[in-house]
């Protein structure tokens, strides 16, 4: 007879990963990383825009190798070994080392990065099977993961611009400390298997794309975020010295990255229970329409009309994402899980350093004025783009209807 009164591993599994996901939002740097690189180690705003994103791209390559070495050798263990290797970036900045170290750091933080990516919802999912319980209760615990880190990010931005207005170094020793609880939290995490597959790792990832390409969806989906995300994140990471190049403080900048948080949350929320009734392709056209929006806002002169653009492109971040989420989810009842969140994290990781990287190079090469124009240009573009892609498909699901 089970014990309903214990504690249930998949419920403390959740819990473990819902606070972890939490920990890790409160990037108390991100509103302030650009100020930091540029006011405080007296950098290019393309050089610092290498260094941060260095980070993020190099755990894009090594996504989907990680993801597998998980799925083989154990979620906790790697998600563990990952947090301590990643816990040495943000000190990198709190000690101001020179960049040659703070690059070198870089690569090893991206290991680290890959290695805990994925591996705590993974793990979960594994206890969900396990136990039986509903697909329902496991989309809910997605949901709640989902609301917890658009709240810490919403709390970050405004105690990021604060901390770096007491001291610059600040944001990165929160930064620190956070990825220290992520650590703890996750020692309470019950890895219930281990899936010692008989298949070899190259055996292994070939199984995994085939299941993925079985998805014409997922294929798809790739495709439209490719076209308009590239844009897309370049204008949201472009805020940043857009509006230092406004004059903005680092706590007004700080309490505008609140605001995005939690336009970004709305957005991904009402996306969620939309996409039901409209579709993912009408979403995509939808997302491409606010940055098209966004960007034409960027581009007046007035800098009120800046501030107000952070709506649209916030809103667009949140609507975008859900589709991504909901699309891996429907590639769960196959069970190679962390590579399959993997193999997804790497397009949003390449995706987003590349946008990111390609805005400071513009902004340093041509200056502010002309990369809003470029972007301005860049989203009419997307838009065209997505709009063709969405009016085939919908042709294609008008002509070709299935049989009964």
């Amino acid at each position: 007879m089970t014990n309903k009164t214990a504690w249930p591993t998949s419920r403390r599994n959740a819990w473990v990963t819902i606070i972890s996901s939490s920990l890790s939002d409160l990037a108390f740097i991100l509103p302030v990383w650009v100020l930091f690189g540029t006011e405080q180690l007296k950098l290019s705003v393309t050089t610092t825009t290498v260094l941060f994103m260095m980070v993020w791209l190099l755990s894009g390559v090594l996504e989907i190798p990680t993801g597998a070495l998980a799925d083989r050798l154990g979620r906790k263990k790697m998600y563990l070994v990952g947090m301590v290797l990643f816990s040495l970036y943000p000190l990198a900045y709190v000690f101001e080392l020179p960049v040659v170290f703070i690059a070198l750091i870089s690569v090893v933080a991206a290991l680290g990065s890959a290695l805990r990516s994925g591996t705590l919802v993974a793990l979960t999912h594994d206890s969900y099977r396990k136990e039986g319980r509903s697909d329902k209760s496991y989309h809910a615990f997605l949901t709640n993961e989902l609301l917890g880190s658009f709240v810490a990010r919403a709390i970050s931005g405004v105690a990021g611009g604060a901390l770096y207005a007491l001291n610059p170094r600040a944001p990165y020793i929160g930064m620190f400390l956070a990825y220290v609880g992520m650590f703890i939290v996750g020692l309470y995490a019950v890895d219930t298997t281990t899936e010692r597959s008989t298949l070899s790792n190259r055996a292994h990832m070939a199984e995994t794309f085939r299941q993925l390409f079985k998805k014409e969806m997922l294929l798809v989906l790739f495709g439209t975020y490719i076209a308009f995300q590239l844009v897309g994140e370049a204008i949201w990471t472009a805020y940043q010295p857009f509006f230092v190049h406004d004059g903005l403080s680092a706590q007004s900048i700080g309490m505008l990255f609140s605001v995005m948080a939690i336009l970004s949350g709305a957005g991904a929320f009402v996306t969620k229970y939309a996409m039901r009734r409209i579709g993912v392709h009408l979403i995509e056209v939808i997302v491409a329409v606010l940055i098209l929006i966004t960007a034409a806002m960027l581009f007046m002169p007035s800098k009120s009309v800046h501030l107000w653009a952070i709506a649209p492109a916030a809103f667009a971040f949140g609507v975008s994402i859900t589709p991504l989420i909901a699309t891996a989810q429907k590639l769960i009842d196959q069970k190679f899980h962390s590579t399959v969140i993997s193999v997804i994290s790497v397009l949003q990781y390449v995706v987003y350093g590349i946008g990111s990287l390609y805005v400071g190079i513009l902004i340093d090469r041509l200056g502010v004025i002309a990369t809003k124009k470029i972007l301005l240009i860049e989203a009419v573009a997307a838009v065209t783009a997505i709009s063709i892609v969405y009016a085939a498909r919908r042709k294609r699901d008008v002509v070709i209807t299935p049989s009964e």
